[in-house]
């Protein structure tokens, strides 16, 4: 199960990675083609918006795997043992609630939005500019059942229960 994870993490990273390299390469395609040929491509612009939207929800999921949101634990930080051990989990469980209502209202939307073709692109659904929110909000809610599930099994001072490079053990 553990292998089969971490294919799915380097598999998404390097998704993530393609699309951004492909979302710069039509950028500035888009750039050349307006300003120096004065012929742009009308549907640049919302393709490079899908990707962006990806791109950001995909990335999400990337990054709370390995615990590089913005946090703030300055009161974390002053209580000992076993009220940081609550406020962690009581955190974990308020993300992983609002992830799931994310989720479920990206899912509404991804629906909803599905058999309408988008402005420039009669070939793209527009429920593709909805459909990262679910991925992404369900990327984070397996995370952070990971990391919580690798923090009870790691004892000692540093209880993240995270590898050397951030990911969960």
């Amino acid at each position: 199960m553990a292998r089969a994870l971490r294919v799915l993490d380097r598999a998404l990273e390097a998704f993530v990675a393609l699309v951004y390299m492909l979302m710069i390469i039509l950028m500035t395609g888009q750039v050349i083609l307006r300003y120096v040929f004065r012929s742009p491509l009308p549907w640049a612009e919302e393709l490079s918006r899908v990707m962006f939207v990806w791109l950001v929800f995909l990335g999400a999921g990337i990054v709370s795997l390995q615990k590089r949101h913005i946090i703030v634990d300055f009161f974390a930080n002053l209580v000992p043992g076993l009220p940081r051990r609550i406020m962690r989990l009581t955190a974990s469980a308020a993300t992983i609630l609002i992830s799931a209502v994310v989720a479920v209202t990206g899912l509404a939307l991804t629906l909803d939005y599905w058999g309408r073709q988008a402005y420039t692109m009669p070939w793209l659904s527009q429920g593709l500019f909805y459909l990262p929110i679910v991925i992404g909000s369900c990327l984070i809610i397996l995370n952070e059942i990971r990391c919580l599930l690798a923090r009870t099994t790691v004892k000692g001072p540093n209880d993240t229960g995270r590898d050397d490079k951030g990911y969960a053990q």
